[in-house]
């Protein structure tokens, strides 16, 4: 009987010992699960947080922001490339109150008054839309603005005229007139979907908005950076390209010539900043030749022939029409001219200068004005896109068309058109 007893009693001693393991492992099971909840509870807590904080940051900036006017000074007036004619503008709001923050890729309004050259002492009001090409700062706003020159094969054409005042006669300590920040064309940089950046020429302003800002907020997002050039005259800013190379953990950035390439530089080379060196144009094949593929949303800004092949060619490659995002401004970007009705001579009215141009197929009402020599003094212009709504005008008889380019304008009212886009369907008469 002992015997058995002992037996049981060892039987039982076993069972616990086996027991111990299988408690043990259950145990760090309960607290590596434990663990694992407590991890997943604090990121969900970091983001809720940061989604709090945005919007705290997003009420904050609603309260600085303005309508209408505002007087800014120039502090800063940088020449940025060699060829000279790309100058930086660094504004400091007048009234020294800080500044709502942006989207990178937004853009500000500027009104100046330019010397009317027809009738000495007098000026006229003209209105234009430049890219912000810097991150949001509560301090300060900066563009960075190209002298536009008058077209070589159309030598009537004059040179650009808002930009050509900025860069001749706007100097540090004048004052000028801004609208807030405004624009849909930007990169939200609280996503982590990978981009692509693609610019050209002095499209890379709103470009280098959206790199900044990603360099501030210590992104790890994927980004693929593009700036295409003619020549080492042309190429701005490289000192921002050269930190972010170096600054994104996950970025490519590319420096493309059409042209020229810099004196000791091939097709290929790779600096010690991290930035790459290619010879050739920023187009579809030169995406396709250097990235790993094509899942990524692509933000495009620089001349119209580019932003529309690389529309194009994407679409062909296989991205989806909605992952495309491009910024036009100017006229350069209106529609081809239209075709007249047969058997109709159609005319512009502007009814309150008693005024008549006739519409011979010019590709938007402003483009006839200005065939036809006729300033349009009471219809102000700025991004020639139909987007800001500075040209909104009474339309008092007849209608209009809208081309290629549709009105953005949200506040387009009934009776009313965009003479920078639009073109007559008949006889029309402006109140202008």
């Amino acid at each position: 009987m002992e015997l058995i007893a002992l037996a049981l009693g060892l039987i039982v001693v076993a069972m616990l010992v086996l027991q111990v393991p299988v408690l043990v492992y259950g145990t760090l099971q309960r607290s590596r699960a434990a663990q694992v909840q407590r991890r997943l509870d604090y990121k969900e807590w970091k983001l809720r947080l940061q989604a709090a904080e945005a919007q705290l940051e997003k009420a904050a900036s609603n309260q600085l922001s303005w309508s209408g006017w505002r007087k800014f000074e120039v502090r800063k007036k940088i020449v940025e490339n060699k060829a000279g004619d790309i100058c930086s503008f660094y504004f400091y709001p007048h009234d020294r109150k800080k500044l709502p923050a942006f989207n990178p890729g937004q853009f500000l309004m500027f009104r100046v008054d330019i010397p009317d050259p027809d009738n000495p002492g007098e000026s006229f009001e003209e209105t234009r839309c430049y890219s912000l090409s810097d991150s949001p700062n509560p301090r300060y706003y900066r563009i960075s603005v190209r002298r536009v020159p008058g077209p070589r094969d159309q030598p009537d054409i004059p040179p650009g005229l808002v930009s050509g005042y900025l860069h001749e006669h706007i100097n540090e300590g004048d004052l000028i007139d801004v609208q807030a920040p405004s624009g849909e064309f930007f990169l939200d940089p609280d996503q982590e979907t990978p981009v692509a950046l693609l610019a050209g020429g002095v499209g890379v302003t709103p470009i280098l908005s959206m790199c900044n800002t990603l360099i501030d907020r210590k992104s790890s997002r994927e980004v693929w950076i593009y700036f295409g050039v003619r020549n080492p005259d042309d190429l701005v800013m490289l000192q921002n390209f050269e930190y972010a190379a170096g600054h994104l953990k996950n970025a490519k950035v590319f420096i493309c010539f059409s042209g020229e390439m810099p004196d000791g530089i091939e097709d290929g080379t790779v600096a010690d900043s991290g930035i790459i060196y290619k010879r050739g144009r920023v187009d579809c094949a030169m995406l396709k030749a250097t990235m790993p593929g094509n899942n990524y949303a692509y933000y495009i800004c620089g001349p119209e022939v580019m932003m529309k092949t690389l529309d194009k060619d994407l679409q062909a490659w296989g991205v989806s029409k909605d992952k495309i995002n491009w910024e036009a401004f100017g006229e350069s970007a209106a529609p081809a001219p239209a075709s007249i009705p047969a058997g109709q001579a159609l005319s512009i009215n502007y009814g309150a200068s008693g005024k008549s141009v006739d519409w011979k197929g010019e590709k938007s009402i402003r483009a006839a004005a200005k065939a036809n020599r006729f300033k349009e003094k009471k219809i102000k212009y700025a991004c020639g896109q139909g987007k800001c709504g500075c040209c909104h005008t009474a339309l008092k008889s007849g209608e209009v068309a809208y081309l290629d380019v549709q009105p953005a304008f949200p506040g387009l009212q009934e009776g009313y058109c965009l003479p920078c886009i639009a073109t007559p369907k008949t006889s029309i008469e402006l109140d202008a």
